[in-house]
């Protein structure tokens, strides 16, 4: 696994993975799964990346074999 602190470059790929799980947005039969209940705006999303570091992206490492 491989952990960074979002840039600027990573706000849409955030916000689409976000909507995507954001309670408003998934059907009421994956609601057992997991959601989120808050949602974001980019203007948020901007500020806590860029004045905070706030938001912490977790990506699984894949090695391709050759």
């Amino acid at each position: 696994m491989k952990l960074k602190i979002a840039e600027h470059g990573d706000i849409d790929k955030v916000l689409e993975l976000h909507f995507r799980y954001q309670i408003d947005f998934i059907k009421e039969e994956d609601k057992k799964n997991g959601f989120v209940t808050t949602p974001f705006a980019k203007g948020q999303l901007t500020k806590l990346i860029e004045k905070e570091q706030g938001c912490l992206l977790l990506s699984k490492m894949i090695r391709l074999k050759a």
